[in-house]
C-alpha cells in the first residue's frame, strides 16, 4: 500500500501489518488502541506476539512515516496502555 504524506514528493511502502495497524488506530476512538489490541492485529498468533515485537514494529513504522515526509509525533506511546496515532489519516 502506498500512503502520500504532505510533502507530494512523500511515498511510502507498508507491510500489511502496518497497514493494518495504522487503519485500526486511525478508526479507533481518539486513534488509540491497547497494547493487546494491537496484538491481535499485529499477529494471529497471539502466544507469539508481545510488547517488545510491538515496539519494534511501531519503532519501524515511524520511521518510515517520518521518511516520507510526515512531521512531528506520528505514532505517540502511551505509558501502560497503547498507542495513540498523532496524523490526520481518514481511513477509507
Amino acid at each position: 500500500m502506498k500512503l502520500k504524506a504532505q510533502d507530494p514528493a512523500g511515498c511510502l511502502e507498508l507491510a500489511e501489518v502496518e497497514v493494518a495497524l495504522l487503519c485500526a488506530l486511525a478508526r479507533a476512538p481518539d486513534q488509540r488502541l491497547a497494547y493487546w489490541q494491537l496484538l491481535e492485529i499485529m499477529m494471529t498468533d497471539f502466544e507469539r506476539a508481545s510488547q517488545a515485537n510491538l515496539a519494534v514494529r511501531m519503532t519501524r513504522l515511524r520511521k518510515k512515516l517520518c521518511d516520507a515526509g510526515f512531521e512531528g509525533p506520528t505514532l505517540q506511546v502511551i505509558r501502560h496502555e497503547g498507542y495513540q496515532l498523532r496524523l490526520p489519516i481518514q481511513p477509507q
